[in-house]
């Protein structure tokens, strides 16, 4: 009779843990990335790039003991979830329901490109579509070598690693250019075609 109270006990201890652990229903974290610093940008503060490059907006974290910080590596899951965002950097607003920090290791630092040409380079091919960007120009970048200016209706600046670190409404690029080296010049890695006039 005393086993089976034990036995119970332990059981029940087991369940109430449970019901805090950092693991999503399914028990595990199913994807990896890196928390990101975008405070830069208008209205974002941090955000999780996925070892993917997608950029998830954490609105909620249904785990206990989640200290989000700039540099983790973290193992995680999460549910996508309706959300009015002032950031606009994000490509998902989502509800975190899986949280491990990786202690053991540090943020490696992505190569940093030189680009001299946007052909060999998907996420810059992809960012000049995306902005419909007539013009992109590499400056020297105060934090990480070299930035890129892409110049259309509106201006946006990314680092030599994809990160948008900058974007300002109109053609106008005297905010996003204060990120650069002062006093340097940009060079056009690239120029599309002017529009066609009727």
């Amino acid at each position: 009779m005393h086993a089976r109270w034990i036995t119970g006990l332990l059981a029940l201890v087991f369940l109430i843990a449970g019901c805090h652990t950092n693991k999503s229903a399914n028990g595990a974290c199913r994807f990896w990335g890196e928390v990101q610093d975008f405070s830069g940008l208008d209205g974002c503060s941090l955000l999780i790039v996925t070892d993917k490059g997608e950029k998830l907006l954490p609105i909620e974290f249904a785990v206990t003991g989640a200290n989000p910080a700039a540099g983790q590596l973290v193992q995680f899951d999460y549910e996508v979830v309706e959300a009015v965002s002032i950031c606009m950097a994000e490509d998902k607003a989502v509800r975190i329901t899986c949280w491990q920090v990786n202690k053991d290791s540090k943020p490696q630092a992505k190569e940093c490109l030189d680009l001299t040409r946007i052909e060999d380079t998907p996420w810059l091919r992809d960012a000049v579509k995306t902005h419909r960007a007539v013009q992109v120009l590499k400056y020297p970048y105060r934090t990480n070598g070299w930035a890129y200016l892409l110049k259309g209706d509106n201006v946006f600046l990314y680092d030599c690693q994809g990160s948008l670190v900058c974007k300002d409404e109109g053609p106008d690029t005297a905010k996003c250019l204060q990120r650069v080296e002062p006093g340097s010049r940009g060079v056009v890695i690239w120029q599309g075609e002017a529009p066609h006039q009727h």
